[in-house]
């Protein structure tokens, strides 16, 4: 893996199925699923209760809200789609550092450390790596999820006390190259105040429809500037190709059961289906494709036209 260690990669090989999973589930169940709008209703009543409704940043009252007829999508706008994904993300982060969250998901102890500190060695990672789709000549973002995720990444830089530090190195090869290091030992004293901070400001913003001071937040930590430039240019040197997922067999030998396996590649998958799906496989799946035509009138005489 790009920009890594030997023992982070090996950490990454070894956890990144279960710190994903944490991530995901975080990511899309608290992420997504929290976070309350603040509105005035059609009738002028509010949805919350404005004399003992606190604003997380001022400390003060609720001073904005959405009005009728608005949306998150309709204040946020182009915005909108990387926001959310960042504050989805963030949750996760933050959450996954909670020795109760990862026994929910079947995590103790040792391992428990090494799937939290795979979770944030891999997505803080993915910030750096989100540079790929950057479009330096338009200013523009390809993808909603890797903007979200430089945002987060550059979050933590800013952080310091050298929690997660990026450093240009010259290849084996004696090209450009850079080395990703996190200090694991810091995510609880550093990455996660820093994260918690941050998020408190992407929910406040959100929360009350204040477009222009999310938006001015927002963008100022996704600048890229001449530095991640050339970060940029690394990671597109150095991008690997996507890996594909090849399905292995298992053949009937003399009366032994074989694995077989096949290249990562567009010939493996092909070779894969070829050799699990016979002529008699085939048949079965036309018959089975007969049997249901009469489920499907509509759609089976179109395919027959």
């Amino acid at each position: 893996m790009n920009f890594l260690v030997e023992a982070d990669e090996d950490m990454m090989y070894k956890y990144h199925k279960e710190s994903f999973e944490v991530q995901v589930g975080l990511h899309e169940l608290l992420g997504h699923g929290s976070g309350k709008l603040f509105q005035r209703n059609a009738d002028g009543a509010f949805n919350f209760d404005k004399d003992s409704t606190k604003d997380i940043l001022t400390g003060g009252p609720v001073s904005k809200w959405y009005e009728p007829g608005e949306t998150w999508s309709s204040k946020f706008g182009a915005l909108a789609s990387a926001y959310e994904e960042c504050r989805a993300e963030a949750v996760g982060y933050f959450l996954c550092c909670d020795q109760d969250i990862l026994e929910i998901f079947g995590y103790q102890g040792d391992v428990a450390q090494d799937v939290k500190y795979t979770n944030w060695l891999n997505e803080i990672r993915a910030g750096l790596l989100a540079l790929e789709f950057y479009q330096p000549d338009q200013q523009k973002w390809g993808q909603a999820h890797c903007y979200a995720r430089y945002v987060l990444t550059k979050v933590v830089l800013e952080a310091g006390q050298g929690f997660v530090t990026i450093t240009d190195t010259t290849g084996e090869d004696g090209k450009p190259d850079l080395s990703f290091k996190l200090d694991r030992t810091k995510i609880d004293s550093v990455g996660k105040p820093a994260i918690e901070k941050f998020l408190a400001k992407l929910q406040a913003y959100k929360s009350t429809g204040d477009f222009e001071g999310g938006k001015a937040m927002f963008e100022s930590y996704g600048v890229v500037g001449q530095k991640e430039i050339g970060w940029r240019n690394i990671c597109v040197a150095r991008r690997k190709p996507r890996r594909i997922f090849v399905q292995p067999n298992t053949i009937e030998n003399n009366g032994e059961i074989e694995l077989r396996n096949y290249p990562s590649d567009f010939g493996g998958v092909i070779r894969s289906f070829v050799e699990r799906y016979d002529e008699d496989a085939v048949q079965h799946m036309l018959e089975c494709w007969k049997n249901d035509r009469k489920w499907f009138p509509r759609c089976f005489n179109k395919c027959s036209a």
